[in-house]
């Protein structure tokens, strides 16, 4: 085993630097074109020996190089009309856990994928305290408040830091933080999860109107940069542990500062696990482009093939003259304790083969771009991390163990394939909570999102997967690992030609699906064969879901809207009965609003709140925020607030009916500041006891369950 696939120690391991990262409802199978072959094994193949700092540096480069050969390759080939022709371009899934209880109250939980496995979520309540994350203006903000009992609503501290928080020890640009989350580890202590995307600041002339010259006068992206200044900003993810044992503001205990933007993260008990990711920076001087004006110098034409050679050889030297140390120039991690003084470098400035040894590339065609796993112990406050050379799509974590899901790289003859394929990596889980490579594979198409891959408890991989490569339509699949590789042991025939996969759900043996064209097709597949998936049955009706929510046996909730794919639609629940797989019905459908109203839980399920004031007993009260937009134009009015079900599926006459909307309405600003419009946008329902509490970014708002529309007090959150 090579020392990446091992757990490797307990500090931080310096990271790799990478590059860029139609009939509906119908059963009929396209015609199916020959399938696109991998090149390679597919797994994960370490660095290891005493060269392995110069095998890693070689394989950065001569990806980086492959890339901009491929693009220049492109413009070679280019011709302009007039010169011959029209120019070419070149686990098991289950519910969210059902409201724990404290000592003094239930609570609503965050929605999460999988029971027991925490996510980040801007609002986050232990039953009697509520805690949020918001990024303003002025950066980051972390509010602590005491919320129940609803008539003592009060702020009891609040912590702030910049966005734009340098990076220790460099001279780099960083890239402003933005929230992405909190996790309530225990009644002492939370996690707040920021990160940023890569940026790239480029000074631009003001000159025009103003009369200042480009060389005098320059608008910078980045405040502090002057003339002439141009650079990138690395991106970067931060994980800051407090202590909010003592009511007040929250006090940083512990600041993790790792690299890359923030792919997913996940919480199982004390172990948190990153995963992050970020494109290359190539050397300054490299062009994808040669230096000549096509309008001059005829694209195909010879002297336009040696500017472009003359490119390819001028990259080739700058890749080439680069270190490995300048390729992991913004790969190091930092840390720091107590919340004061600044972070400092867990890795060296120059690389060891220690290191190099913990970093990874796929044995297959992969764009050049990393991705890092870092597996955090919360108990003894380190780290150990591993970095993949490629890149990332989505995530999926069980308690068994972490599949990373990331595109293959078509070249050359491959381009005219009309399949795309998606790779994946699984890291078995140990008793100890150490990750360790186990196998990796592919299937044709793409995932919409995590909710459409799960794991069996058996080990199965199950897959929901679009294709556009030609047409559109959708498959499930089912994938076994053996001796290292994933082989594909069943697949469906295709679901629903011409129509796109809107949402998906795995619940034991069965998956549900639904697709959208004109109608809503939902379909509910048998899975307890795995290497025969088994349509049962499917209903057509107008509208789709994006997100379907399990309730019991034989019952799921959709959210989604209504009509025949024109706008205008409406936001709607529906209520599905599948007690009968092979005829499931829609038991009842609800409006949520008119034509112009939208909510985060249609794309976000974090939005979805579902809590059970008696735990384990109907009803079950179900939270969606919603909004829409004052306009003139289309003639609607402003509107914020929380929209309540009820929702017992035993219940003959009245499966799920409205309980009213709790408002925050009257506290929107006005059509003219969108900003502060957003502010006071309710976001999340929170539940406690038998009072729902509706957030914003700048306001919470209490009422009872049984009368939303009466507010029982709000405070604003400075």
């Amino acid at each position: 085993m090579t020392p990446f696939l091992a757990t490797v120690g307990r500090r931080l391991a310096l990271p790799v630097l990478l590059a860029a990262m139609a009939a509906c409802g119908g059963g009929d199978t396209p015609a199916e074109a020959p399938r696109l072959q991998p090149k390679g094994t597919l797994s994960v193949v370490g660095f290891a020996g005493g060269d392995a700092c110069a095998a890693l540096e070689a394989h950065i480069e001569d990806t980086a190089l492959a890339m901009l050969r491929e693009q220049l390759d492109g413009l070679s080939r280019m011709r302009f009309a007039e010169a011959g022709g029209g120019a070419v371009s070149a686990p098991v899934s289950a519910p969210a856990a059902d409201a724990a209880a404290g000592p003094a109250a239930s609570f609503s939980q965050t929605n999460v994928r999988i029971a027991g496995i925490d996510e980040p979520d801007p609002v986050k309540t232990d039953g009697r305290r509520l805690f949020t994350l918001r990024r303003d203006v002025d950066g980051l903000t972390l509010s602590e408040l005491l919320v129940a009992p609803s008539a003592a609503l009060t702020v009891l501290g609040q912590t702030r830091w910049p966005a734009d928080t340098p990076l220790a020890g460099t001279g780099h640009l960083v890239a402003p933080e933005s929230a992405r989350g909190l996790m309530l580890v225990a009644p002492d202590a939370l996690l707040a999860l920021s990160t940023s995307d890569q940026i790239y600041a480029y000074p631009q002339p003001l000159g025009g109107a103003t009369g200042a010259s480009a060389d005098s006068a320059v608008l910078c992206v980045d405040a502090g940069c002057g003339p002439g200044f141009s650079g990138w900003a690395p991106p970067r993810t931060r994980l800051r542990l407090f202590d909010v044992a003592a009511d007040g503001a929250p006090a940083e205990q512990w600041l993790l500062d790792v690299p890359g933007s923030l792919l997913a993260a996940r919480r199982i008990g004390a172990m948190v696990y990153l995963v992050t990711q970020s494109a290359l920076q190539l050397p300054v001087g490299v062009r994808s482009y040669p230096d000549v004006d096509p309008s001059r110098v005829a694209p195909g034409s010879p002297a336009w093939n040696d500017a472009v050679a003359a490119t390819m050889a001028e990259n080739e030297r700058l890749v080439r003259a680069r270190s490995l140390s300048d390729w992991l120039a913004d790969m190091t991690a930092f840390e720091r304790t107590g919340g004061a003084g600044s972070a400092q470098a867990i890795d060296g400035a120059a690389p060891t083969a220690d290191q190099c040894a913990r970093f990874a590339r796929v044995d297959t065609a992969t764009r050049l771009a990393w991705l890092r796993i870092s597996t955090i112990d919360l108990d003894t406050r380190s780290a150990s991390s591993r970095t993949l050379l490629a890149e990332a799509q989505g995530v999926l974590m069980t308690e068994r163990s972490l599949t990373v899901f990331t595109p293959y790289w078509r070249q050359g003859d491959e381009l005219s394939s009309p399949r795309n394929l998606t790779i994946l990596h699984r890291f078995k889980r140990d008793g100890a909570g150490a990750l360790d490579y186990d196998a990796s594979g592919a299937f044709d198409g793409r995932l919409i999102n995590d909710y459409a891959i799960d794991e069996h408890a058996d080990g199965t991989l199950r897959v929901a997967a679009t294709d556009w490569d030609k047409g559109s339509y959708s498959y499930l699949a089912t994938l076994r690992a053996k001796d290292g590789r994933f082989e594909t042991v069943g697949r469906s025939d295709s679901i629903a030609p011409g129509e796109t996969l809107q949402s998906a759900r795995f619940i034991g043996d069965r998956a549900y699906l639904v697709t959208f064209r004109q109608i809503d097709p939902f379909f509910v597949y048998d899975l307890s064969d795995a290497s025969a998936p088994r349509r049962l049955g499917e209903l057509k009706l107008p509208g789709f879901s994006t997100y379907l929510h399990p309730l019991d046996d034989g019952h799921l909730l959709g959210i989604g809207f209504d009509g025949d794919g024109r706008w205008p639609r409406r936001l709607k629940a529906t209520l599905f009965d599948v007690s009968d797989p092979a005829d499931p019905r829609e038991r009842l459908s609800l409006p949520l609003g008119d034509s112009y109203t939208d909510s985060d839980a249609t794309w976000d399920p974090h939005a979805f709140t579902f809590y059970r004031p008696v735990a384990g007993a109907d009803p079950a009260i179900v939270a969606i925020p919603v909004r829409s937009y004052l306009s003139s134009w289309y003639g609607t009015s402003a509107l914020s607030g929380i929209r309540l079900l009820s929702i017992d599926p035993s219940d003959p006459v009245t499966p799920m009916a409205p309980l009213g909307t709790l408002s925050m309405t009257d506290l929107l600003p006005g059509a003219s500041s969108y900003a502060g419009w957003r502010s006071m946008d309710a976001r999340r329902a929170v539940f406690i006891d038998d009072t729902v509490y509706a957030v914003s970014d700048g306001a919470v708002r209490a009422a009872t369950i049984a009368d939303p529309a009466t507010s029982l007090g709000t405070i604003a959150i400075p």
